[in-house]
């Protein structure tokens, strides 16, 4: 390998792949469960290496790098200082421990932009992997709904497949005279993105797809990647598709899928008499009364709140802006918006501003990628999940890689 810094991506790629498979062990044979410890030796590693290689924040020169490192230096501050909070309200020292290590995953945005490859090889690396994760996902969720015979498989990994999914459509569309099986093989990880996405039956996910489908094909018709016909055609196909695809599942023997699809939906209209609306409610109020007692900078990190969910008690509410408002305040909550949206911002300036297709294809995939968690962020706590902060901290190291 001529290029050693090339190690860096694969190692990158290789975590990506196993965050988004690893995750139905006990339902499954094909995975073993979420890689816990392998996320914590991760996380300590990145944190090592950012501060051992010393590489001084705020020192690089172009605009896009200095923006992203400022909100990022700014965003871990604040987690170290609710950490200290956490621990000065007598919580847990494990449990202090446990949410800092898993949110300095974001230290990966750190790595990678300072010691990753150049170019786009590591977003080649990257996306290669979530579309070969993928198809994994496709099969664990077909066997699990042929074995065990579930209505609704809830995964969280929904929002990194929707991702792979936008990256190979974008692909296929912006890409020109690449071999044909490179992109059968991008095409068939991108169709089975698209079923997990479906099969998943996760109304957030399918509204936020449902969103950024369609600007998807608009930015891409906007740089002159598509033509106002193709992309009246791909609007009208859309629709088209959808409907005759659900004539088609309404006329199988899957119509039972289309009757839980609408049960998904006309719950909605019940209120708190929805289950899933209700917890969220729950949820809320909870947040809102743990914020009052410190607003600015929350009550910390370590602090329990126990929900009862499938049988289970776990620590976390299905809202990631909640999550961040009670443990880090207003503070914390705006420094970590003002990172995760600088990304988003400056994701669409180099999508509109480069004359290569290959980087605006990493720039909108990357746009892609964070705009999806942060719509279903409102009623999931992947945004403050550590399967997925790696990922997403990766994808930004991306944007402050390139030059303009």
């Amino acid at each position: 390998m001529r290029d050693p810094s090339k190690l860096l991506g694969l190692a990158v790629a290789t975590v990506a792949f196993l965050m988004v498979v690893f995750h139905y062990g006990w339902m499954s044979p094909i995975t073993v469960g979420p890689p816990l410890n392998l996320v914590i030796l991760a996380s300590a590693l990145f944190v090592v290496a950012l501060v051992s290689f010393g590489s001084l924040p705020l020192s690089r020169g172009d605009s896009r790098g200095f923006v992203l490192d400022g909100f990022f230096l700014a965003f871990i501050g604040v987690i170290i200082l609710s950490a200290l909070i956490g621990l000065n309200n007598d919580n847990k020292i494990k449990d202090v421990a446990i949410e800092a290590a898993l949110l300095s995953l974001y230290a990966c945005y750190w790595l990678v932009s300072r010691f990753g490859p150049r170019g786009t090889w590591f977003g080649r690396a990257l996306f290669t992997a979530l579309l070969g994760a993928s198809a994994v996902v496709a099969v664990e969720f077909i066997y699990i709904y042929m074995v065990h015979g579930v209505g609704r498989v809830m995964s969280e990994q929904t929002t990194m497949t929707m991702a792979a999914f936008f990256a190979g459509l974008n692909y296929l569309i912006v890409i020109k005279g690449r071999p044909w099986w490179e992109r059968l093989l991008v095409l068939v990880g991108a169709v089975a993105a698209l079923f997990t996405v479906i099969a998943a039956m996760q109304r957030t996910v399918w509204i936020a797809a449902a969103v950024l489908l369609p600007l998807n094909l608009v930015l891409l018709w906007t740089r002159k990647y598509m033509s106002t016909r193709t992309l009246a055609l791909s609007l009208l196909g859309l629709v088209g598709g959808t409907a005759l695809l659900l004539l088609t599942i309404y006329l199988s023997p899957l119509r039972w899928t289309l009757e839980l699809v609408y049960q998904r939906f006309t719950t909605i209209g019940y209120g708190v008499a929805d289950p899933s609306l209700r917890l969220r409610y729950l949820d809320s109020a909870t947040a809102m009364k743990l914020f009052s007692r410190s607003p600015i900078l929350g009550i910390g990190l370590g602090s329990p709140i126990w929900i009862r969910w499938s049988k289970e008690m776990v620590p976390i509410m299905d809202n990631s802006f909640l999550v961040f408002l009670w443990k880090t305040g207003i503070v914390g909550t705006a420094t970590f918006l003002l990172f995760y949206l600088s990304g988003m911002a400056l994701a669409l300036r180099g999508f509109f501003r480069t004359a290569e297709r290959e980087r605006a294809l990493l720039y909108i995939s990357v746009f892609l990628l964070l705009a999806g968690p942060f719509i279903v962020g409102t009623t999931t706590s992947i945004l403050y999940s550590y399967r997925f902060n790696f990922i997403l901290g990766a994808g930004m190291g991306c944007l402050a890689l390139e030059s303009e």
